[in-house]
């Protein structure tokens, strides 16, 4: 049951054992990470933010780490969190209505208030204690039957990508990396593209933040007690199974979970590109590429990530043997693909046979 959150702020005694561990969930953009952060919902022992804060990508660069009240103030206006407010609407800067979550009865004005009058409480304490601040008021303003979560969740696409930045402020931390067949997560991206704009010039770095993805995978193997990786494929196939994994690694128990997905204890119908509603996990996502993608981009989405596939186990469909059909493919622009989108797309791919880890560094 949701309750009204209450129109004045209210400052409690410090609860020593909330947040005591901090779990963020990362990935390639469309490779499934709002799915497991919406199976993850519903455990008492975990307090789930239903939106991105893009703390790593994009909230810290721009805003910087000592002055926590610019970062806060950030947060709330240039990233996802400003969707809670009720007065918030697509035509405000997001990209549609892609799984959008509303909160009915959320007093945003009462969070604000709440969120920026904790940040402040420490002028200089850094991303993390911004982020604890942001938890502690989203449960103070959005009271749930999680009465007494130890361990928060914060997901967005690309928390993997800037690991080096997150264990550095989070040094305990634990980091859940979702990959998914990179042909379905062109596929997908592909046509959130189209739906905007009708072509894309984007076909380099939808291969290349899966790219950055893998490359994680190998900088993080020597961190078994704060990195996982899981397939989104497995997590389909065999929820229960890999949903154990999960909690094992978090350190959490198993028997809570449903297979329900919900974000903020709400129904949550599922966030596909395709426009499809779900009501429970789905395989139908699964082998959608197949129909979506022409031989071309098969082949241009296997020429450049083949080795982190074939190390995650997706199947080849292209024979990259033969150089010189190869580079026909190669030079052939690709569906939806803009005359600039090619050129920059051709120039990047260039650079990334030459200067792959370059490439594939986080910016």
């Amino acid at each position: 049951m949701f309750l009204a959150s209450p129109t004045s702020l209210t400052v409690e005694k410090p609860n020593p054992s909330f947040a005591i561990r901090e779990v963020f969930i990362g990935g390639a953009p469309r490779s499934g990470t709002t799915l497991l952060l919406a199976l993850l919902d519903s455990h008492p022992e975990l307090l789930v933010f239903p939106k991105e804060t893009y703390l790593f990508d994009q909230s810290i660069k721009k805003a910087g780490t000592n002055d926590t009240g610019r970062l806060a103030r950030y947060l709330l206006s240039q990233t996802e969190i400003a969707e809670l407010n009720p007065q918030w609407s697509a035509d405000m800067g997001s990209d549609g209505a892609l799984g959008k979550t509303r909160l009915r009865n959320f007093n945003f004005a009462a969070f604000e208030k709440n969120f920026l009058w904790r940040s402040l409480q420490r002028p200089t304490g850094g991303p993390r204690h911004v982020l604890h601040s942001l938890f502690r008021a989203y449960l103070e303003m959005w009271p749930t039957a999680h009465e007494s979560p130890r361990i928060y969740v914060e997901k967005t696409p690309g928390n993997d990508y800037f690991s080096e930045h997150l264990f550095t402020h989070f040094p305990e931390a634990k980091l859940i990396q979702i990959v998914r067949d990179p042909r379905a997560v062109y596929a997908s991206r592909q046509q959130v593209l189209r739906q905007r704009r009708g072509r894309h010039t984007k076909a380099f770095r939808l291969v290349n933040e899966w790219n950055r993805s893998i490359w994680q995978r190998h900088r993080l193997r020597d961190r078994p007690e704060q990195f996982l990786s899981i397939r989104y494929e497995d997590l389909l196939a065999n929820p229960r199974s890999v949903l154990g994994q999960v909690c094992r690694f978090i350190g959490i128990s198993v028997e809570p979970l449903t297979l329900a997905p919900t974000k903020a204890g709400q129904t949550w119908p599922g966030n596909s590109s395709f426009g499809d509603c779900f009501s429970g996990i789905s395989q139908v996502p699964l082998n959608r590429w197949k129909d979506d993608l022409s031989d071309d981009e098969v082949a241009w989405i296997e020429y450049h990530c083949q080795q982190g596939m074939e190390e995650c186990g997706y199947q080849l469909l292209t024979d990259l043997s033969s150089p010189e059909a190869n580079l026909r493919q190669w030079l052939r622009p690709l569906p939806w693909e803009s005359w600039l989108g090619y050129i920059k797309a051709r120039r990047a791919s260039l650079c990334w046979k030459f200067f792959p880890k370059y490439m594939m560094r986080a910016h």
